[in-house]
């Protein structure tokens, strides 16, 4: 692979097509959705779209902690998962107070893929803001 002599199965071109892969999912799966479903909804996904790596972190809007989204996924049984920040975090003797975020990887699904992800939790948000707002009266139907 590093000393062939056919440029498509060359070192440089795989690391190419696996970064242009990932910026697309990235950029058109990950980044543009969020800005479009989660943005509005209060969440905040930082001021600059990530220049590597596999994930994004998501701050949750005020007052919806990771676990409010959970109930709300396994309560419609998406086939979703995730944990509070605890999970991502080295190790440390202090708790881990701050379940205002979540972590979405992009590297591993279709941009297809992604945006449904993105619109399903744009969805589970939006429930639980309508609950938090004593809005119990929605009738929302996540899928």
């Amino acid at each position: 692979m590093l000393k062939s002599t056919d440029p498509e199965l060359s070192l440089h071109h795989h690391v190419a097509k696996v970064r242009n892969t990932l910026q697309e999912r990235l950029h058109k799966g990950m980044w543009e959705t969020i800005q479009q479903d989660l943005v509005p909804l209060g969440c905040d996904p930082g001021a600059s779209i990530p220049q590597g790596g596999y994930f994004l972190w998501l701050k949750l809007p005020l007052g919806i902690q990771c676990n409010d989204v959970q109930q709300v996924i396994k309560a419609h049984g998406l086939k979703v998962s995730f944990g509070n920040t605890g999970l991502f975090m080295v190790p440390s003797n202090e708790p881990v107070t701050d379940e205002s975020y979540i972590r979405l990887c992009f590297a591993h699904y279709t941009v297809d893929t992604i945006q449904t992800g993105i619109h399903l939790l744009a969805q589970a948000i939006q429930l639980c803001l309508d609950a938090r707002q004593g809005n119990t009266s929605s009738h929302r139907v996540i899928g």
